[in-house]
């Protein structure tokens, strides 16, 4: 697992909120990014719809609300409450696991079949 999950669960245990929903989103990003091969001039909504249609094992509609949740953080100076952070916490360690294994998948399966 990366190491931003890593900091984004430091983070939740000492109670710092808002580093944590930022963490968790970064994390996924990094490794959407690593995964998919996608240039950083593409937003994290961006990315999430592309790898997803790449066929990228994510749930979407959970990455989205991280997003969204990210930017009120950083560009309105929300400050979530445990629960959130919690919850975004779950959605990057749900979502990076499922990244790295399905990367791993996927390819192999085009070495099976080579592509």
């Amino acid at each position: 697992m990366g190491s931003l999950v890593g900091e984004a669960k430091k983070a939740y245990e000492y109670g710092l909120y808002a580093a944590t929903v930022t963490l968790s989103q970064m994390a996924v990003e990094r490794t959407l990014r690593h995964r998919v091969g996608r240039p950083r001039g593409l937003s994290f909504g961006q990315l999430v719809r592309i790898a997803y249609s790449e066929g990228v094992d994510i749930e979407p509609t959970s990455l989205q609300g991280l997003g969204r949740l990210r930017n009120r953080i950083v560009h309105e100076g929300y400050l979530p409450i445990r629960e959130e952070a919690r919850w975004a916490l779950k959605v990057a360690l749900n979502n990076v696991e499922r990244i790295e294994e399905g990367g791993l998948l996927r390819r192999l399966f085009r070495q099976l079949l080579g592509r």
